[in-house]
């Protein structure tokens, strides 16, 4: 069984096609697009020219999907469409023309789909936090037993972020610390974030491996997992570091550091001392709860 997903992100436009095997997902091509969405919103409202960038992407993502003859094949959203004030409107323009239904995910769903993908094909600790760092928004779970007991999402994401705060590419000190006090703000205004204490914080998604990437290109640590002194340290890179950016991540040249002090500012709230990276994401977590669970029933 094959099966095919679009994931309409705020920062890429992503397809990937899997097979199942034994009921596990088994990778045979991801394509990714540079939608950045994001940077089509005008006053918390998508453009026209958002739209046919966005139905430009889809169109050629679809055909390479027909090629492939799958059994199933979904189109979805997340913070992208969901956090803007004409989604519906958006939503029926792109439908129109693409010929293709697709699903805007609530921030619930896509944060509940990650972790159940985390949480169904990799061991847990007792207790900890998962976080996905999108373009433009951030989901976050505490869990303990495998069970999700809280969840939110934050509509700050790291291309967002960046916009909002960052005049060239690499944010300079002060606006490092203007940053630092606005994701500090979302974090405290959780009451059950500020209450808590955990060892471990999980991430999903391309700016949780791009900090791994980073650790790489600095030979900080050799393990699985990053101390917190590792993630402070590229936390506070400067222009100074462009070249190690570039050389690690250069394709998150404008969000790698703003996803960086998104996770150092949340290890300090809640006194982390090592941040690890899944190999999973929502699309597996969609594909589990939207598909796959029809067919075992």
């Amino acid at each position: 069984m094959k099966i095919g997903v679009i994931d309409l992100g705020s920062n890429s436009i992503r397809l990937v096609i899997y097979e199942v095997v034994d009921k596990e997902l088994k990778k045979i091509l991801n394509l990714k697009h540079q939608g950045k969405s994001v940077l089509f919103i005008k006053d918390n409202k998508m453009s026209d020219e958002g739209v046919e960038a966005i139905v430009s992407s889809l169109k050629q993502l679809i055909f390479v999907a027909k090629v492939y003859e799958l059994d199933e094949f979904r189109i979805f959203a997340t913070a992208s469409l969901r956090n803007i004030s004409n989604s519906a409107e958006t939503v029926a323009k792109i439908e129109k023309h693409i010929h293709h239904e697709m699903e805007v995910l609530s921030d619930d769903e896509e944060s509940l789909f990650g972790f159940d993908a985390i949480q169904r094909n990799e061991d847990l600790p007792i207790s900890g936090l998962t976080i996905d760092i999108g373009g433009g928004s951030m989901e976050i779970i505490y869990f303990k037993d495998k069970k999700a007991i809280f969840s939110t999402s934050i509509p700050v994401g790291s291309l967002s972020f960046a916009t909002k705060f960052v005049d060239e590419v690499i944010p300079t000190e002060d606006e490092q610390a203007e940053m630092r006090k606005y994701i500090r703000k979302h974090y405290e205004s959780l009451p059950w974030l500020k209450a808590i204490q955990v060892n471990s914080i999980i991430g999903i998604g391309g700016t949780s491996r791009g900090m791994f990437r980073m650790n790489k290109e600095l030979d900080l640590e050799k393990n699985g997992s990053l101390k917190y002194e590792t993630v402070a340290t590229i936390a506070n890179l400067g222009i100074e570091h462009s070249k190690q950016i570039i050389n690690a991540v250069p394709d998150r040249l404008m969000t790698m550091l703003p996803g960086a002090i998104m996770i150092d500012e949340l290890m300090q709230l809640v006194f982390a001392e090592e941040f690890k990276a899944s190999k999973m994401s929502v699309r597996e977590g969609y594909i589990y709860n939207r598909i796959l669970n029809n067919y075992e029933q």
